[in-house]
């Protein structure tokens, strides 16, 4: 018995299907992995943000808190400044919490922010489940928007523009299902 060698054509075939196969799946398996990554980047670093920014206000640490709520851009000191961003933030569930707990995400609609999920216990008014939106622009992450589950967690203070602006409502942006802005 004898057998038969491929064909010079089919060899060529068989190489030619093989390579194809190599292309589709490495398109594949690189877009898959450029979404894994850019999920567990931007979340990653909107997670330890958001745990950066209320660990300070849990501190009492305003400056710090009030620096990491700036966003890059800000380069004309605006936001009202550190003054009526502690008058602001003490005016809320954040402004005595006694712990916090964030550890959820969800990325937003741009390549460069994500909802933090995050559950504050306050003295005064118990626990709240706050959002805070992360802009991750040019890798330097700073908050977006301040988001409540409910009008309970934040006092009349809000209701006045000096506020405004520390919420992230310069901006249009609706809250996320079940949240309310300041």
């Amino acid at each position: 018995m004898t057998t038969e060698k491929p064909s010079t054509g089919k060899k060529i075939a068989l190489f030619v299907g093989v390579g194809c196969l190599a292309i589709v799946i490495t398109c594949c398996a690189t877009g898959a992995g450029g979404y894994f990554y850019r999920q567990s980047s931007v979340g990653g670093s909107a997670v330890e943000h958001a745990r950066g920014f209320f660990g300070a206000l849990q501190a009492r640490r305003w400056d710090d808190a009030y620096s990491r709520s700036r966003s890059i851009y800000d380069t004309f000191g605006g936001y009202g400044g550190a003054t009526s961003f502690q008058a602001c933030f003490e005016d809320t569930a954040l402004g005595d919490m006694t712990s916090f707990e964030c550890d959820d995400y969800a990325l937003g609609p741009m390549d460069d922010d994500a909802n933090v999920d995050c559950t504050v216990t306050s003295a005064s008014r118990g626990t709240v489940a706050v959002t805070l939106m992360v802009n991750s622009a040019d890798r330097n992450p700073y908050n977006g928007f301040v988001w409540f589950a409910s009008r309970d967690a934040f006092g009349e203070r809000w209701s006045g523009d000096d506020c405004a602006i520390h919420s992230g409502r310069e901006y249009f942006r609706e809250p996320p299902a079940g949240r309310v802005r300041p």
